[in-house]
């Protein structure tokens, strides 16, 4: 019988964990969905995803570095063919990341959550819920020392 043959130990210069993509159901979504409508809504969803994702830490985004995003996304948002629901709901999205995690912010991706339901799976829904969460756990005040 062969005996297992033990893991190498990672260099001392490697990563500690392996990171993982934080969105692989809205990814999914965007290769799965329907050509136009449904797949520029899910499309959308991602990249406002990834905008509000990257004002959590690890991230230290500038004010001017928050501003010219949202303001390309926006730009870029604007050039898409949406149902109106999700475009006004990711409209928001998208201004909400210029100022930072905010109350805004956290709801602005809980009403994309609804307005996006009819295109999204239930998994990608659960991971801008989780966002959310994630949102409101950095606004959350913290405890001292």
């Amino acid at each position: 019988m062969p005996t297992a043959l033990p893991l190498p130990l990672p260099p001392p210069y490697g990563l500690v964990a392996t990171p993982r993509f934080p969105f692989p159901a809205l990814a999914a979504c965007t290769r799965t969905a329907a050509l136009g409508g449904p797949r520029e809504t899910a499309l959308a969803c991602l990249q406002g995803a990834r905008l509000a994702l990257a004002l959590l830490p690890p991230y230290a985004l500038s004010a001017e570095q928050r501003r010219r995003r949202a303001e390309a996304a926006l730009g870029w948002l604007a050039a898409l063919v949406l149902p109106a629901a999700p475009r006004h709901a990711l409209h928001a999205l998208y201004a909400a990341t210029a100022q930072g995690p905010s109350p805004a912010l956290r709801d602005a991706l809980l009403t994309l959550r609804v307005a996006a339901a009819d295109v999204l799976p239930a998994a990608a829904t659960a991971e801008l819920a989780a966002l959310a969460a994630a949102v409101h756990a950095a606004l959350a005040p913290r405890e001292p020392g």
